[in-house]
């Protein structure tokens, strides 16, 4: 279908100034300790309400009375236990940016967040499913939020609610319902992405692969070995190594016997890094790419040696994102901790990309929905597209050390 026209709008670069009318609300209350739902509905009640620039010309006001008046959901535990409810208030914060600065570019559209408590367990997700369901005025959901929240999903999907999830990643939820979305990357098939990114983009004919022996670890080198054979690649023969191992010097041994283009391990960072320090000392050459490496015990224990070491993660810490750094600035003026959260940025871009539906004039569930299957939004996060199972364009995150420092270099498809 032809992409319809939208008006982009520049989410991804979040302008401090969009923050002065919720930043006393928003650090009052987190300041007070108060529960974070609080605190975000009362920074979108201050957002909502302000009174609504008049618009000098025809354009401005056909998109004031096309988007007046509208609500997003937000489906989250806010009062679950307290890992779940920390995710609940990073998701809120997320969200609650993403609509300051939409209000600062539009401020005669008025968008309110509509909180929805799922509570702890799965219990409450089926109503609170159904509540967003009869609430006419809200046109989309961000959510389902974790695994619990799923059973959400069938009265929204029912009432073509389209939902764009920041941060539930289990894989089975794709393409069960077909107003289903995320902007995170489904778990599993990290061995895959790991052996099309060594032997495309590496271009490696000969891979040495590594883990700490832990199961999760043993089941992605599983998977990239085979991925690997699959391909045509050798697989160099090396002594495993555990965490309880101070000298891999068996390991090294194999190596220079035996050359490697490329060594791959996953794994506990800190084995990780005496593994990259031993190689480079032992004069090793290959190149390294590590998964579990994004911590800054890698870092420690390499030291130097970890100079263009490729590490690759789920999520990659906001705070190394180029993108997101505006949002970083404006999530710490706001009063907020010191660094965003797992999942906030997701969040703000799970927002933005139902927020360029507004914007693009949608007024019904099915005009957003529409939207979303055409879009291709650039989030802080990254380019944001969904497929036919609603699974979006993210990948892992790449990045490469420099100067003893992680820098973003991408995505793994």
């Amino acid at each position: 279908m032809d992409r319809p026209a939208r008006l982009r709008l520049s989410l991804a670069r979040a302008r401090v100034a969009a923050l002065a009318a919720i930043l006393a609300v928003v650090g009052a209350a987190c300041d007070s300790g108060g529960p974070s739902a609080e605190a975000g509905a009362a920074a979108t009640r201050t957002a909502a309400t302000a009174d609504a620039t008049t618009s000098t010309t025809a354009a401005a006001t056909e998109a004031e009375l096309r988007c007046g008046g509208v609500a997003v959901g937000l489906l989250a535990p806010f009062s679950a236990t307290d890992e779940d409810r920390a995710l609940a208030t990073e998701l809120e914060r997320g969200v609650h940016l993403a609509v300051a600065d939409f209000q600062r570019a539009h401020p005669g559209c008025l968008v309110e967040v509509v909180p929805v408590d799922t509570g702890p367990g799965s219990a409450g997700a089926s109503a609170a499913g159904k509540a967003v369901r009869h609430e006419g005025r809200v046109l989309a959901v961000i959510g389902p939020s974790r695994a619990d929240d799923t059973g959400a999903m069938a009265p929204l999907a029912e009432a073509g609610v389209p939902v764009v999830s920041a941060s539930a990643t289990d894989a089975d939820m794709g393409g069960r319902w077909d107003t289903f979305h995320r902007v995170v990357r489904p778990e599993g098939g990290e061995g895959a992405a790991l052996a099309r990114y060594v032997q495309e983009d590496l271009a490696a004919r000969t891979v040495a692969v590594l883990d700490d022996g832990a199961d999760a670890s043993a089941d992605v080198t599983a998977e990239l070995t085979a991925e690997l054979e699959g391909g045509g690649v050798r697989l160099v023969p090396v002594d495993p190594i555990t965490p309880e191992m101070p000298d891999l010097g068996g390991t090294v041994a194999d190596l220079r016997a035996d050359p490697a283009d490329v060594v791959v391990y996953v794994g506990a960072p800190a084995l990780g890094g005496r593994l990259v320090k031993q190689l480079h000392d032992g004069g090793v050459t290959a190149r390294v790419v590590g998964l579990g490496l994004f911590d800054p015990a890698f870092l420690d224990h390499a030291g130097g040696a970890a100079q263009d070491v490729l590490v690759v993660s789920d999520a990659a810490p906001v705070t190394q994102l180029a993108s997101a750094a505006d949002f970083v600035t404006a999530y710490r003026l706001a009063h907020f901790p010191a660094s965003p959260g797992p999942f906030a940025a997701e969040a703000y871009d799970a927002a933005g990309v139902l927020l360029d539906a507004v914007a693009a004039g949608a007024v019904t569930r099915a005009q957003v929905e529409e939207h979303l299957d055409a879009v291709s939004y650039q989030g802080i996060t990254g380019t944001i597209r969904f497929g036919e199972d609603g699974e979006g364009s993210a990948g892992l995150y790449l990045a490469r050390v420099d100067g003893g420092a992680f820098v973003s270099a991408g995505r793994l498809r």
